[in-house]
């Protein structure tokens, strides 16, 4: 498998290659198709008070993705191999990825099943790993499509509580099927994730910014 390792603050990500994961009981292994960069990377790479929960270190940053399963560990029953999926980036199996496990910038990833998500036929990879940061997903499609200004009185967004769990997601998902939802998605490739970075940082995307990953 091939990833963009994260050493440490300062240092720039580096394209590696490292044998490919196996999954353990309760786990799969997804063969990553897209990855949505995301701010807080940029930051973990510009500021050092992020180290505080980046609790392995290296490993490949990216805890916004979605893939297909090509392997299944022991006791798994509601997934199987083919199975399309997102990947929820707060850790419910108890590691984060891309902060406490290898995430979303590599071409493979292990996953606890209790973060997989569906994803809807009509919805795609891309759409998928944006839509895994269900909150700034849905605030992002809000001011895109409704054009949101200054001063404007806006509704409570409802989307579940607490935000970031697989059922939200799957809403967000399900919203993006029926077109209630369809944010501006900006789609580079697996090589541009580091370039990619620094476009954020610098303040040039509008939208979502995701890799896709062949």
């Amino acid at each position: 498998m091939k990833g963009w390792q994260f050493t440490t603050t300062g240092v720039p990500l580096k394209m590696i290659e490292k044998a490919d994961p196996k999954a353990g009981p309760g786990e799969v292994v997804i063969d990553i198709k897209a990855a949505g960069l995301c701010h807080s990377d940029v930051g973990a790479l510009e500021d050092p008070g992020w180290l505080d929960i980046i609790t392995l270190r290296p490993l490949f940053l990216g805890h916004e993705f979605a893939g297909v399963i090509s392997e299944v560990g022991a006791g798994i029953k509601d997934f199987k191999i083919g199975d399309r999926v997102g990947v929820c980036p707060v850790g419910l199996g108890g590691t984060a990825p891309g902060y406490s496990r290898d995430g979303g910038y590599a071409t493979k990833s292990v996953t606890p099943v209790e973060d997989l998500i569906r994803i809807p036929e009509h919805v795609s990879f891309a759409q998928a790993a944006a839509g895994t940061e269900a909150d700034m997903s849905t605030l992002h499609a809000v001011k895109v499509q409704n054009r949101v200004t200054a001063g404007a009185k806006v509704g409570k967004i409802d989307i579940g509580s607490p935000v970031g769990t697989v059922s939200d997601i799957q809403g967000i998902y399900d919203r993006f099927e029926s077109g209630k939802l369809n944010p501006e998605i900006i789609t580079i490739t697996f090589g541009e994730i580091a370039e990619g970075l620094k476009e954020l940082k610098n303040q040039r995307v509008r939208g979502r910014l995701v890799a896709l990953i062949e």
